[in-house]
């Protein structure tokens, strides 16, 4: 639930990892309020995921932080 002004709205957060092609390879959909909890899971689905298909390994990761006008791109090597 996200808190918005004197009510809650019923709210979700989608999390996708996708390949430099834009295919999905890992995603994930949560009802927490926050989702800065959700970037090691990312992580640990995605090489999963592509150990299973036996593609290559990941070389970085790109996740934002904040929300709106006000975000900041990170990028992550492995």
């Amino acid at each position: 639930m996200l808190r918005a002004r004197n009510r809650f709205l019923q709210g979700y957060n989608a999390q996708a990892a996708v390949s430099t092609d834009q295919v999905i390879v890992a995603a994930e959909v949560t009802n927490a309020a926050n989702d800065s909890t959700m970037f090691a899971p990312m992580v640990r689905a995605t090489e999963k995921n592509l150990v299973s298909s036996e593609a290559n390994g990941v070389g970085t990761f790109v996740a934002d932080t904040a929300t709106g006008a006000s975000r900041t791109r990170h990028s992550h090597v492995f």
